[in-house]
């Protein structure tokens, strides 16, 4: 399972579940030194099942406190707990009051009521932390088993200190009023004890339409919208309808619209990020609702890819959208969807260079370079990796028309240029690549002139993609990502794909002390800075054959693929 690994020293699973970024500040490290990144828990096994089974629970939990703490508008778990606290500190006090007389001196006495009262009542943050810390300390503890906490500089931590200070005023005041015998005990002034308690949600219903059905309310907004002067396209429509339904999924298609919290949507997000990649297309996802899938998805990892960052964003606007409409509309006071977007793509996990011992795990992947295949069945999932690590080409930039394969070029070169097909990234990727040795040693060129005799169009015939794809979507692309997932599931959080190739093939070549930068950029399809860009818009090919001749991975062996 992702975020489940085995410690070097001892070979015991533990847990290392990401805590998103926006939460980072609840999590305090034991040093009290920044924040955690990472929820670490020990699995106690050596048993990779049971390390699995184990952490699919640790991670419900941890997502139930992730939206706990998101839901910071309506502190209404708080208010109960503040409300309970009360009550059973004011029969206690009376219990205490008419009990034997040896036990009335554990009531407090007005010396030291008095000043905490002025404490409470103060304005002074400080003071009021000083006082009732132990209160919002408590309730962490109680509520999620003090995993979390909430540190002093928090805005959060001073909403809820003020509340507590608020109860816990009306609480002296009624004892100081007991110490002195006054008859009538003080009316709270608290918001929280004057209030009934409220439902989780701080939201409001304005109309009839506020209070239904969630998936009710999706029938309402097409109706309405597509009655409008200008109706939305159909692809768009369809759009919203998968958002609205995967999201009615996850809350259930029966509970209130006006129920909704922020904190339901932010479960939305998290389960968003947790989806499986073409889940439809899937024969053992396709009859399973959205909230079965993401739960199968935790149960067999490695063997899909999540949802990229670019989706889930656009769910996330479909369902504000119909939570936008409801607000404009008079249906509810309140969007609960406003501010949840997507993690920005600064967020995402790193690209780190594969290392030798990578690479030549990646090069005896079964069912792909364990041996060499017969020359009838090699297909771009057996050359793109190889030419990628040995040129630094983008993998879809290899979509290339035989047109551009020079092969008997006294230099064999491919030429990247935009087709119809496939457009280049910006006009500096337009460029010649020349074809490394070791990619020759391994029959490249062999290759090349055989689809040249079948007078095929394109370099790798069998490649496909939908329309509006880049040819790096395709299917045999992600069946090799899939497959480099599962062999390297140990990397974490690095991202494993074959434009990774590319980042390897930059990380070595420019470690060369000997080869200029423009010929390194050029190589790579980036513009070449300065005035140089100007004027220098092609590298001879005799220069960028020595630069690519260079360039070697140490102890990567490729003999057993050699022709």
């Amino acid at each position: 399972m992702n975020y489940v690994y085995a410690r070097s020293d001892s070979g015991i699973f533990e847990l290392r579940y990401p805590i998103p970024k926006d939460l980072r500040a609840f999590y305090p490290k034991p040093n009290g030194k920044g924040a955690r990144a990472q929820i670490i828990r020990s699995l106690g096994t050596k048993d990779a099942a049971e390390a699995n089974r184990l952490a699919s629970t640790l991670i419900v939990e941890a997502e139930t406190q992730f939206s706990a703490l998101r839901d910071q508008e309506s502190a209404s778990d708080f208010q109960k707990f503040l409300r309970d606290l009360f009550e059973q500190e004011i029969a206690d006090d009376l219990a205490v009051r008419s009990g034997p007389a040896d036990k009335k001196s554990a009531s407090y006495g007005a010396a030291f009521l008095d000043p905490m009262l002025r404490a409470l009542e103060s304005d002074d943050i400080a003071e009021q932390e000083a006082a009732v810390s132990w209160v919002i300390d408590a309730y962490f503890e109680q509520s999620n088993g003090g995993v979390c906490s909430i540190p002093g500089d928090c805005p959060l931590r001073a909403r809820l200190c003020r509340l507590a200070a608020e109860v816990y005023a009306d609480l002296y005041r009624v004892k100081n009023a007991r110490e002195r015998g006054l008859g009538a005990e003080p009316q709270p002034k608290s918001a929280v004890l004057q209030e009934p308690p409220v439902s989780s949600s701080s939201n409001t219903a304005l109309s009839p339409n506020g209070s239904v059905t969630v998936s009710e309310y999706f029938d309402i907004y097409e109706r309405q919208r597509q009655g409008a002067g200008a109706p939305l396209a159909e692809a768009t429509l369809r759009r919203q309808r998968v958002a609205w339904g995967e999201f009615c999924s996850t809350v259930g298609e029966t509970t209130p619209l006006v129920s909704i919290a922020k904190s339901d949507v932010w479960q939305h997000h998290d389960m968003l990020n947790r989806y499986p990649q073409r889940a439809g297309s899937t024969n053992a996802l396709r009859s399973l609702s959205f909230v079965e899938r993401v739960e199968w998805a935790d149960k067999n990892p490695g063997n899909f890819a999540n949802l990229d960052q670019d989706t889930i964003g656009d769910r996330l606007r479909m369902i504000n959208t119909v939570f936008n409409h409801a607000v404009k509309r008079g249906d509810l006071a309140n969007n609960p969807a406003a501010g949840v977007t997507a993690s920005k793509k600064g967020g995402e996990p790193a690209r780190v260079a594969y290392t030798p011992e990578e690479l030549q795990a990646i090069f005896r992947m079964p069912g792909f370079y364990d041996v060499r295949l017969a020359i009838a069945t090699e297909t771009s999932e057996f050359w793109v990796p190889l030419v990628c690590l040995f040129s630094g080409a983008r993998s879809s930039e290899l979509y290339v028309p035989m047109v551009d394969v020079h092969e008997s070029a006294d230099i064999p070169h491919l030429r990247l240029v935009p087709v119809e097909e496939r457009t280049l990234k910006n006009p500096p990727s337009a460029r010649n690549i020349p074809i490394h040795s070791e990619l020759i040693r391994l029959g490249f060129l062999d290759y090349c002139a055989r689809m040249r005799a079948r007078r095929e169009e394109f370099l790798f015939p069998e490649w496909t993609f939908r329309p509006g794809e880049k040819p790096s979507s395709g299917a045999e692309r992600r069946r090799f990502n899939g497959a480099l997932k599962r062999l390297l599931r140990y990397r974490g959080g690095a991202r494993m794909d074959t434009h990774t190739f590319r980042h390897t093939f930059e990380t070595v070549v420019s470690t060369l002390s000997d080869v200029p930068e423009r010929v390194l950029l050029r190589f790579l399809g980036r513009k070449i800075p300065g005035s140089a860009g100007i004027y220098v818009k092609e590298i001879p090919l005799e220069s960028l054959k020595d630069a690519v001749d260079k360039l070697s991975y140490r102890d990567l062996e490729l003999s057993h693929l050699y022709p």
